[in-house]
């Protein structure tokens, strides 16, 4: 019992004594804790970061495959040892100061990132897979899905330009462009005048800013006073006063009147035009726009042919792309130019939102994505990591906007959960999945839009927010692409869903891309890859070891200046774009240059509860009977289902949809000179006629062709067939749901399906003339009243 007790008090002092102390750590222990701790830090940021690393990239592993990494400190060490053998060290030395000092601020951005990424959780990090952080695939994949938006957009444009654009269109190019030359001259006539009246008259080279100015006190108070103690604030002002002088003598005196007139030449907003089509020669003849003997003049071709000539190109272009999936700067910039030159001009037909979106898309591949020159081994080297970013803040813009102005918008819809209700019943352009989703639960409808809400305002900051976990970035875009995706199979946005996948997709890494790609693709890749990795460098050997020093020490400065200038030009440009998203008073779909470099996004702000459709009618006596044009994929006949057209853009039907939502006919001049060509329907019309249905886009084409042959026979009696008045009529079109709709149905009613209606329809009113019906002359008032050609 003694000793039990003796046993149990022990045990008890035991629980109740505090633990021993630690044993002291010595320094070189501790030293030795460092290096190690340094080299996982390396480790991590060499695992992480490799594309951004000045390191030569290795060729992607297919998954489940193992290749033995090489740590940085080795690769510097092999570096360093080709200098040293080349003794190119000295000749180096200046190159390597320059690229030092222009890929400081570079450098120092991309510390700050790795840092955050490293401060998120370096220690927990996960081991990543081969392919991670590395884009070749996905550079390709992009430039593919370019390449592919490209065609469709230049093949819209080559069939529908002579309908929109030409000489005999709805709102010719050549109108906007001599327009644009009127207010250019009136320019310069304004700025000689204020050159006068300031300066006196004279245009000498003796005049500086430091001479006293003509009418200085009709000067704003702040800018009067710095003219005024100039010499005070600033006094040496030699250098300045010269240079100002300078400029001024350039500007209103040594340049050439036409070309200070084209520099002059602005739209309405008061901004430049580029566009190629400045080249072509303005024609001598009138606004009649035709000979003697009905058939336009060559002249008057010249813009048609320019028209179609720019579209053909982009056309040809484009097939490299796709073909490819590579691309070089001279490529990319031809077909950004060739855009941007059909874009400027081709209002309102190309004042869409994808459109500046495709523009802006153009500009980041040609200023940082594709290489200068398109060679063997270009697809093999790493992305710029500048590229990758700004793609990434591209698409963050878009789905932030687009889900910032639905919130800022008065549409109640978006708030309570009923936007998406009416949603695929009134959007522009139904397809043949629309009616299916519009049949969705009320409860459905409600979850979808607030997973709308979801995706469009939280999902988009995981894409450029620096810590965020590669696995959460590459699940946010994912499920962004699968949103796109479900957007393309729900109606016909013409390709504003694809293109927007572009950019998503550099928020994924070839790793993502390839996870269940085929192993046949991961092979091909790997064997193309490290084709190219031979191929660059038996050419490298072929070099002296000092050429090839300079080469690489040039080609990284021209990198570095080159990211640097992009990188300052992005973050220039956007300062616009995101006062505009932090303003209440948000702009939806707006370009803040002419180049359209970065520009803010936003689409469907307000849905509509209902559906108004604008039908066009035409008859021969006021009477009746009134018989309907169609148009190709605009809701008209209601035993016509909609079709599935995407990416595919016909221009003339989203106007019809805009201008039944905008309001009265005077917000769409353009209508008009469609009505006008629609009931002349002569030879110069013809290409107006084409933008409707082939069959039905003229209903009276079967009369027009007797009294054609009756005229050439000498038996007509002069009535031309055709219709005398036309109106446009609005009516109310809902989905028509029957109970044999997804029913079990017999092969004779499955037959007869075609002749059941797919809408209904009310009429509700007139939309133009509001009062009587149009005539030939009346519309020949108003398209000279609203400055078109007839």
């Amino acid at each position: 019992s003694r000793a039990l007790s003796s046993a149990r008090r022990d045990s008890r002092r035991a629980d109740v004594d505090p633990p021993p102390p630690r044993p002291r750590i010595s320094p070189s222990s501790r030293r030795r804790m460092r290096r190690r701790l340094r080299r996982r830090i390396r480790g991590f940021l060499a695992e992480t970061f490799w594309p951004i690393l000045p390191a030569p990239a290795s060729p992607p592993l297919p998954p489940g495959q193992s290749g033995e990494r090489v740590s940085t400190r080795a690769l510097a060490r092999k570096k360093l040892r080709l200098l040293r053998s080349s003794g190119a060290v000295a000749y180096v030395c200046a190159l390597v100061t320059l690229t030092i000092f222009s890929g400081f601020l570079l450098n120092l951005a991309r510390n700050f990132v790795a840092a955050a990424y490293f401060a998120a959780g370096a220690a927990g990090a996960e081991p990543f897979p081969p392919g991670a952080f590395e884009y070749r695939a996905i550079r390709s994949l992009a430039l593919r899905l370019l390449g592919g938006v490209y065609l469709v957009s230049f093949c819209a444009s080559l069939r529908q330009n002579r309908g929109l654009l030409g000489d005999h269109g709805l709102a010719p190019a050549r109108d906007f462009l001599e327009e644009a030359k009127e207010r250019g001259r009136r320019n310069v006539e304004m700025e000689d005048n204020w050159y006068n009246d300031l300066y006196g008259g004279e245009k000498n080279s003796t005049m500086t800013w430091s001479t006293p100015a003509k009418g200085m006190e009709e000067w704003p108070a702040p800018i009067r006073w710095l003219e005024e103690n100039r010499a005070d604030l600033f006094p040496d002002l030699s250098g300045i006063d010269a240079w100002r002088a300078w400029s001024h003598e350039v500007r209103y005196k040594r340049l050439p009147v036409k070309i200070r007139e084209f520099l002059s030449n602005t739209d309405r907003r008061g901004r430049f035009i580029p566009t190629l089509l400045w080249l072509v020669r303005p024609s001598p003849l009138p606004s009649t726009n035709s000979t003697g003997d009905g058939e336009p003049s060559h002249s008057l071709l010249r813009l048609d042919v320019a028209l179609d000539f720019t579209s053909f190109m982009g056309v040809v272009l484009s097939l490299p792309l796709i073909l490819t999936g590579t691309s070089n700067v001279p490529t990319s910039a031809a077909l950004y130019i060739l855009h941007l030159s059909l874009s400027s001009v081709g209002e309102p037909f190309y004042s869409y939102g994808w459109e500046s979106l495709l523009s802006e898309i153009g500009a980041i591949c040609t200023l940082a994505l594709v290489p200068l020159k398109n060679t063997v081994a270009s697809a093999s080297r790493p992305v710029p990591i500048t590229a990758v970013f700004a793609m990434r803040w591209l698409a963050f813009r878009i789905m932030l906007g687009a889900g910032l102005i639905k919130l800022r918008s008065h549409d109640r819809g978006w708030r309570n959960g009923e936007a998406m209700s009416s949603f695929y019943e009134t959007m522009p352009v139904p397809g043949p999945l629309s009616k299916f989703f519009h049949r969705m639960p009320r409860r459905w409808h409600v979850l979808e839009t607030y997973i709308n809400h979801v995706v469009e305002l939280l999902l988009p900051w995981l894409l450029i927010l620096p810590g965020v976990p590669r696995s959460w970035r590459i699940r946010s875009a994912a499920t962004q692409v699968a949103f796109q995706g479900i957007l393309i199979l729900s109606g016909n946005f013409a390709f504003l869903n694809w293109l927007t996948i572009v950019p998503i997709l550099f928020a994924l890494d070839d790793s993502a891309a390839f996870a269940t790609a085929p192993r046949s693709i991961w092979r091909n890749a790997q064997i193309s890859t490290s084709l190219a990795h031979y191929l660059q460098r038996e050419a490298a050997m072929g070099r002296p070891a000092l050429t090839q020093a300079l080469v690489n020490a040039l080609g990284t400065l021209l990198s570095h200046a080159r990211d640097i200038f992009f990188v300052g030009a992005v973050a220039l440009l956007s300062v616009p774009v995101v006062k505009n998203l932090m303003s209440k008073k948000q702009q939806m779909n707006t370009t803040f240059g002419p180049l359209k470099l970065v520009n803010t996004y936003g689409a469907f702000g307000t849905v509509e509860r209902e559906r108004v459709e604008l039908i066009v009618e035409s008859a021969k006596n006021v009477t009746g009977p009134w018989r309907e044009h169609e148009f190709k994929v605009k809701p008209g006949n209601i035993h016509r289902p909609p079709r599935w057209i995407t990416p595919y853009h016909h221009r003339i039907d989203w106007q019809m949809w805009i201008a039944s939502v905008t309001g009265p006919v005077e917000r769409s001049p353009w209508m008009y000179t469609l009505l006008l060509r629609l009931l002349r329907s002569s030879s110069e019309d013809l290409d107006v006629v084409g933008l409707l249905d082939v069959d039905q886009g003229d209903p009276w084409w079967e009369e027009r062709e007797v009294a054609e042959k009756a005229a050439a026979a000498g038996e007509g009696d002069g009535d031309p067939g055709g219709p005398r008045y036309i109106r446009v009529e609005k009516y109310r079109y809902a989905y028509k749901y029957g109970v044999m709709e997804g029913r079990d149905m017999s092969e004779e009613k499955r037959g007869n399906l075609e002749t059941k209606p797919y809408w209904t329809r009310e009429r509700v009113g007139k939309y133009y003339p509001l009062q009587g019906v149009a005539t030939v002359e009346s519309l020949k008032e108003e398209v000279e009243r609203t400055g078109g050609r007839i």
